[in-house]
């Protein structure tokens, strides 16, 4: 049945203010009134009420749009007219179904409704098509005063509904006053309130600016977002009369007082500037603990508890540490010096003097007869506990340090001698200085916040030597690092002369190699038994080299070609003999194996060779049966080959390629689709990203894409950002079908979205589909020689139906000339005889 309908909407309940309307609920509810028709225009129940299920939908356009709203009723029509209230409906399948206050309050600026009727089935479905055009809900006149408020009655507030909430919420304005408190207070005023805070602000055409907020924890903030203490101002504070601060007072600018500042405590990130601080002293304390860290008092006394330092212009000028030790940036001298003891020591400004660190004396002089504490063994003895800063001879004019006898710490020998240091009387460290040879047992380099760093420089070869002192000299359990200027470098076995090196790896840096053209930026090669390796990791067998001694795993023989990796249980081992082994008298000989991999070989790319073995040892396998060569060969016809190109670009130069599509050959055949060992990055995306949106302060980019990107939270991602290689990625949120974001510290300006990662990455096992195809070559064959057979019979027969068709023949013709005779015969006979001239007359 085919419908048409008018529909008047007379009224829209609930959508216009009045006093005291926020002391009563809302009607959720709208009067909806059609009249409806078939194609013929005759009405529909127009001779006895009808019931007809109804479906009701709110749209925000007139054609296409989001659906916002729907409900479906069972409805009475009678002579085609029906009346009905929107929202007390039930919801249809998965379609929205808000209460209509949030619907119409969502923001939206128009919406539309659509309606569709069942045919009589009472059935809502894709038969029931939607009577249209689209009608507009439109505003009834009394609603326009919504805009505006006009009173709010003693005893009620004005109350918001925040957007996207159904709950009646604490957001709203009122008078509180009299017998009526706000937070148990009566005001006598206005209140505004918000359930988890609010602010104040002002709006100059699109541009919107907070000048005063406050949070749920009672903080307030004038030109900060998040106040983090109880009053929090971006900005100045300017106070005519007087500022009083019951306990702390924290700035971090400056801190200005044309009158007298008094303050129980007093901290600053800036300068503190004005008249007088008063006080009994002035102190500063620790925030942690309050411990005090520093004061000067009211007769000028400074005293500095744990240490500090006095800055100047350029720097440290003073330092004092916590056990009393001062460093000075430079140190002058207008008098002289006195000791502990109250003496004065001679002048010191004579140049060519010493300053003599002792005990009991601190002074200037030559004689280091009264100092104590002189080492009693070493380059130092005698010499006492003295720094020279300048004196007349080098060989004898030595700097040590020490505490007491035997405890030198710090010693320097003259220039050919050596450089020494000492904890207590154990030597830990010296530098030869003709040698320039470092000694040490230990050497352990850290570094608080970066990595550390050990730097050997030379000028074409810099060698790290590890060496394994041994008994025996002929030992080689030494291991070198040499680094070369042309851009390789090796790991290597020193040999027992000391010299000549057995290499392991050879490690090379090449920025422009044609191999890997989609390699941006330095590549770095290693190579096993080759010093000049043209891939990330080449191989090469190590054929040169002999060990007639060798075995592994029972493989022995002459070494003439050799094993040249093994990965596995035992490590790795180079160079050993696996050419020959004999198997059931035979002898197999083994061409140069390059590497032995006891595990899984995982390759994102194309595997390159010119054979390939797999284990196929009737002894390792329980055989269940010969297969079914004639199933075999249905399943290898339903199979699909496909031409294709892989969606990303850089892959195998963009080539079209034959083959089969894992998923389609699951369904035939699954036992040659696996899903790959590790997770894949498929290219689901591939495209720029449309729009990018940086939250600097939360660290967080929000990215844009044209096309769906069937991303969810947490899922990996690939990007490839002009700045940055983002890929391994976490998604931090899926916002909609076109939006995602993560985390991001720097913005780049352009990003392209590669894909996602998955972890059913489905693989094909060819090896499989050609045991396939052999076993349906087999069944093929089979058929082949059983239509041969066939043939070769039929061939026979027909033979022999030859042989049969030519006797016929034969017996035929005879027949055919022995009719003929008896024909000609009959003519003879049946001719008539001439009449004699006598009996003519």
């Amino acid at each position: 049945m085919t419908f048409t309908h008018s529909a008047i909407l007379t009224t829209l309940l609930g959508l216009t203010l009045h006093a005291g309307l926020y002391a009563e609920s809302v009607p959720q509810v709208i009067s909806y009134q059609g009249r409806l028709s078939n194609a013929s225009g005759i009405p529909l129940g127009q001779s006895a009420p009808i019931s007809r299920k109804m479906l009701f939908r709110l749209y925000d356009a007139s054609t296409g749009g989001t659906l916002k709203w729907s409900e479906q009723q069972l409805v009475t029509v009678s002579a085609g007219s029906f009346s009905i209230l929107l929202g007390n409906g039930t919801a249809f399948g998965s379609d929205p179904h808000d209460p209509l206050d949030k619907v119409f309050g969502s923001g939206s600026t128009q919406l539309f409704l659509e309606l569709k009727v069942d045919d009589g089935d009472s059935i809502i479905d894709a038969a029931d098509p939607a009577i249209l055009p689209r009608q507009q809900i439109a505003t009834s006149g009394f609603s326009f005063r919504a805009n505006s408020i006009e009173s709010i009655t003693p005893g009620t507030d004005l109350r918001f509904l925040p957007q996207g909430s159904t709950a009646e919420g604490n957001y709203g304005i009122g008078y509180y006053g009299g017998t009526r408190s706000f937070a148990g207070v009566a005001l006598d005023g206005p209140a505004l309130y918000g359930a988890n805070g609010g602010a104040l602000g002002v709006v100059n055409g699109s541009n919107s600016q907070i000048a005063l907020n406050w949070l749920a924890n009672g903080n307030v903030g004038i030109g900060v977002s998040s106040p983090t203490e109880r009053l929090d101002v971006a900005g100045s504070i300017k106070a005519s009369g007087t500022l009083e601060v019951g306990a702390n007072t924290a700035a971090a600018g400056l801190v200005k007082s044309v009158g007298a500042a008094t303050a129980a405590s007093l901290a600053a990130t800036g300068p503190i500037s004005g008249g007088t601080l008063s006080g009994t002293s002035l102190t500063i304390r620790s925030a942690t603990d309050n411990a005090e860290l520093a004061s000067i008092s009211d007769i000028g006394a400074i005293r500095i508890r744990y240490g500090g330092d006095l800055n100047g212009p350029t720097g440290n000028e003073l330092n004092i540490t916590s056990e009393g030790k001062i460093k000075i940036h430079e140190l002058t001298i207008t008098n002289s010096v006195s000791a502990n003891t109250g003496s004065t020591p001679a002048n010191v400004l004579n140049a060519q003097k010493r300053l003599v660190l002792g005990a009991n004396l601190l002074g200037w002089g030559d004689s280091v007869s009264s100092t104590v504490g002189a080492p009693s063994e070493g380059a130092n003895a005698t010499t006492g506990m003295r720094l020279i800063l300048r004196g007349n001879n080098a060989s004898t004019d030595l700097v040590g340090f020490g505490l007491a006898t035997g405890t030198r710490l710090f010693s320097i020998a003259p220039p050919t001698g050596k450089t020494e240091w000492y904890g207590g009387t154990t030597k830990h460290l010296s530098l030869d200085h003709e040698t320039a040879l470092l000694t040490t047992k230990k050497m352990s380099i850290e570094h608080p916040t970066r990595p550390a760093l050990l730097k050997i420089e030379a000028s074409n070869l810099a060698r790290l030597e590890l060496n394994q002192t041994t008994a025996s000299a002929s030992d080689t359990n030494s291991i070198v690092l040499s680094n070369r200027s042309d851009g390789t470098a090796d790991l290597a076995w020193l040999r027992s002369d000391g010299t000549s090196l057995t290499r392991i790896m050879s490690f090379r840096r090449s920025t422009t190699d044609p191999q890997l053209a989609d390699q941006v930026g330095d590549v770095g090669y290693v190579g096993i038994n080759t010093t000049n390796p043209k891939a990330p990791l080449h191989v090469v067998s190590p054929a040169a080299y002999d060990d007639a001694n060798a075995n592994i795993a029972g493989l022995t023989g002459a070494a003439s070609n050799e094993v040249g990796v093994r990965l596995g249980n035992d490590g790795g081992v180079a160079g050993a003999g696996a050419t020959y082994t004999y198997v059931d008298g035979h002898t197999i000989k083994y061409a140069r194996i390059a590497a032995i991999f006891e595990g899984n070989i995982v390759s994102r790319r194309t595997w390159f060779g010119t054979g390939l073995d797999t284990n196929s040892d009737r002894r390792a396998k329980n055989i269940l049966g010969l297969t079914d060569n004639t199933e075999d060969l249905a399943n290898l016809m339903k199979l699909k080959v496909t031409d294709y190109r892989w969606i990303d670009r850089t892959v195998d130069q963009h080539m079209p390629h034959k083959r089969l599509i894992a998923q389609e050959a699951q369904e035939v055949f699954p036992q040659a689709i696996s899903t790959s060992a590790l997770p894949q990055v498929i290219p689901n995306v591939y495209e720029l990203a449309t729009h990018l949106k940086h939250d600097a302060e939360q660290g967080i980019l929000t990215i844009t894409t044209r096309k769906p990107h069937d991303f969810k939270k947490g899922d990996v991602v690939d990007l490839i950002g002009d700045r940055q290689n983002m890929r391994g990625i976490t998604v931090k949120d899926a916002l909609d079908a076109h939006r995602f974001s993560i985390d991001c510290k720097t913005a780049p300006k352009s990003l392209f979205v590669f894909g996602k990662q998955v972890n059913d990455f489905r693989t094909v096992d060819y090896d499989a589909i050609s045991m396939l195809n052999l076993s349906a070559t087999q069944a093929l064959k089979k058929q082949n020689d059983d239509l041969a057979a066939a043939n070769k019979e039929l061939r026979d027969q027909l033979g022999d139906q030859e042989k049969r068709r030519k006797a016929l023949e034969r017996t035929r013709q005879a027949t055919d000339a022995k009719f003929a005779a008896l024909e000609a015969l009959l003519q003879q006979q049946s001719r008539p005889q001439a009449t004699p001239a006598a009996l003519k007359r």
